[in-house]
């Protein structure tokens, strides 16, 4: 993954969907783009590669375009990035820092950043427990959280 300190070439359409805020980093193929500069810590790339396999089964310009305007697809996308995160968190961290980053990565799920599209306590589920959204937005019988059982690989 080549890592460049500059704004992302769609910047301008991210721009008017989110509110940037300093930290953000993004993906677009395979170059991670942050202009921000900071840490780029291991499970942060771990997050980050999960988003450039899943740009190229359908190519960078269609997924970002589905991700921009498709809040369902985006939780999907996000879940499945963050549930990866946090299987590195688990083999790089101590139980008491994992534990600390894992409220941390569920607040931003949870967050402002994707539009608030799960509470903090799906995040926790999502994130930790493998519990996928359902790319419809439906929770189970059309009700309830927009969780279904995922493939479980639990702590």
């Amino acid at each position: 993954m080549k890592i460049e300190y500059k704004y992302p070439p769609n910047i301008e359409e991210i721009k008017k969907v989110f509110d940037i805020q300093p930290g953000t980093v993004f993906t677009y193929g395979d170059t991670l783009y942050t202009p921000f500069g900071g840490e780029l810590t291991q499970d942060l790339l771990a997050h980050e590669m999960t988003h450039t396999k899943q740009q190229k089964v359908i190519g960078v310009e269609k997924w970002w375009k589905q991700y921009l305007e498709d809040d369902d697809f985006r939780l999907y996308q996000e879940s499945e990035a963050y549930q990866v995160q946090y299987g590195k968190m688990k083999e790089i961290y101590n139980s008491k820092h994992r534990k600390f980053r894992l409220k941390e990565i569920a607040g931003h799920l949870s967050g402002k950043m994707y539009g608030h599209l799960v509470t903090y306590e799906e995040a926790i589920l999502i994130i930790k427990e493998n519990i996928m959204p359902n790319q419809d937005g439906t929770g189970p019988k059309g009700e309830g959280p927009k969780t279904g059982q995922g493939n479980g690989d639990c702590e």
